[in-house]
């Protein structure tokens, strides 16, 4: 998630420089003005490309033959495209609900090798949340051992609704 904003925040500084540069010189606008126009162009213009690239940054086909081992008592409940962003860097890979646990893999063309479960009895609480205070596409697995696990995940309110159906 850092990266995204990262790209972001320099596209958007980029574009606030040329259009303020643009608004200023060519189009013989004040200062004020120009600076004002930049901002703004600057500010959306990061937004949006930020929501691109969190869209975007994974592709779908990457993560289609991305799947778990189960035990033969074990079913897939639910499972989406997912981004783990409780650690230093962010890992893309896949989340899976599972009858038994919550389980992430990372897809193969992460760098950053991550797996691990965690079973259903051990988990406390889940919770959507905003990144960025805008995007409502953060969940919070809270365990017994007061653990905090955070992804970036499509569908949030229906991993809420799949650990609440129990």
């Amino acid at each position: 998630m850092k990266q995204i904003v990262r790209r972001g925040l320099t596209n958007g500084l980029f574009f606030f420089i040329v259009m303020s540069v643009y608004r200023y010189l060519i189009d013989g606008k004040g200062i004020v003005n120009a600076l004002l126009i930049g901002l703004i162009g600057g500010i959306f213009t990061g937004l949006i490309n930020s929501f691109i690239m969190y869209k975007f940054a994974a592709p779908k086909y990457v993560l289609d033959d991305l799947s778990i081992d189960i035990d033969t008592d074990e079913s897939i409940k639910f499972q989406t495209s997912a981004n783990y962003t409780s650690g230093s860097v962010p890992v893309s890979g896949k989340l899976f609900l599972t009858n038994k646990r919550l389980a992430f893999k990372n897809h193969r063309y992460d760098k950053n090798v991550l797996q691990f479960s965690i079973d259903i009895a051990n988990i406390e609480q889940v919770e959507q949340f905003k990144t960025l205070n805008f995007f409502k596409n953060g969940l919070k697995v809270l365990t017994n051992k007061k653990m905090s696990n955070e992804f970036i995940v499509e569908k949030p309110s229906q991993w809420v609704i799949q650990f609440d159906k129990g």
